[in-house]
């Protein structure tokens, strides 16, 4: 899958580079960057990092110069994701509840019961 990296510290820029990895030492929000990333072509966009604000103005832009691209997002509180779903609605992964998710799992596999037992109507 091609990819071209987008990120804001200049030592991780600089790390990417030396291994090879397309990389823009750019701000994701605006929309030159998106340009040179070449968003208009793009199947999908995924923003990996946890600032709500930021995330809502690139997948403002990208829909912008590309409505059927498919939006992926992080966000770390409950207020984020339902800010962020209004944008991508399936498609954002809320750091808290999928960090309770897994520790729910891991909680039942400790005990050796199935997630439902456990936690019946809960749907982990």
């Amino acid at each position: 899958i091609p990819v071209v990296i987008i990120e804001l510290n200049a030592d991780t820029v600089a790390s990417l580079l030396q291994k090879g990895h397309p990389c823009l030492f750019a701000d994701i929000s605006q929309a030159d960057t998106m340009e040179l990333a070449g968003v208009s072509r793009a199947r999908m966009i995924i923003i990996s990092f946890p600032h709500a604000e930021i995330a809502r103005a690139a997948i403002t832009v990208a829909r912008e110069r590309n409505p059927a691209i498919l939006t992926l997002c992080r966000a770390r509180f409950p207020h984020e994701a339902a800010m962020l779903r209004q944008l991508a609605p399936d498609n954002v992964v809320h750091d808290e509840m999928e960090a309770g998710i897994k520790m729910l799992r891991l909680c039942a596999r400790g005990y050796e019961r199935s997630e439902d037992d456990l936690f019946p109507g809960i749907g982990v």
